[in-house]
């Protein structure tokens, strides 16, 4: 649980790197600001399939957390129903360089889905995006005007799948050259695995590479 303030209705939120953030037009393609050697990771979080019988509700207000990389955390706008299409846009600036490549391919983001409780929220479930997939994606050929749209399950409390998250995840910019040469060192040692009671501390940790309690 805790508190939270309604977010906006769905937009192009931009956080730089500095920590701040600004409101856009979901069309906007502005990169002027941006300094030498950084580009923008955009998240489309396109919607959530949730099963009813597994949230005891025909219409549940939802909405969805993100926590990427060196950034603070962001929300979309709150929903009501089962099958919500959010269409919500984040962006994140970033330096791409080895560290940055890295950290997309060994991490999954959790993406947690939270219920609204008035002026509170109870998390219920978090999905892992597949950060690996924004570097394969680059290097078979697609780009930010054409990002594949991939799908992942998004786990319960109690270990259950309680619903189903659509999402586009990519780079602004192309980075085929930066993979190509990332790719061409010496592998990273993998994490150590995670073994935590609650399953979606477990799957933060997994997310994170970091050890369990």
């Amino acid at each position: 649980g805790g508190s939270i303030i309604e977010p906006s209705e769905p937009k192009t939120m931009r956080a730089s790197r500095d920590g701040t953030t600004r409101l856009g037009t979901s069309d906007e393609d502005d990169m002027d600001d941006l300094a030498l050697g950084e580009n923008i990771f955009e998240l489309r979080l396109l919607g959530v399939d949730i099963d009813r019988p597994v949230v005891g509700e025909d219409n549940p207000a939802t909405f969805m957390t993100v926590d990427f990389f060196e950034h603070e955390t962001q929300a979309t706008a709150v929903h009501s129903g089962l099958n919500v299409t959010s269409d919500h846009t984040l962006q994140f600036v970033v330096k791409v360089d080895d560290f940055f490549l890295e950290y997309l391919d060994t991490r999954h983001l959790p993406v947690e889905l939270n219920k609204s409780l008035g002026l509170d929220f109870a998390t219920i479930g978090v999905g892992h995006v597949n950060l690996r997939r924004v570097l394969d994606d680059a290097q078979t050929g697609h780009t930010a005007k054409s990002p594949p749209i991939h799908f992942c399950d998004v786990i319960g409390r109690g270990g259950e799948i309680i619903a189903r998250l659509r999402y586009s995840a990519f780079m602004r910019r192309g980075i085929v050259a930066a993979v190509r040469a990332y790719r061409q060192l010496p592998a990273p040692y993998p994490p150590p695995g995670v073994d935590a009671a609650d399953p979606i501390a477990a799957a933060h940790a997994a997310a994170t590479g970091a050890p369990g309690a």
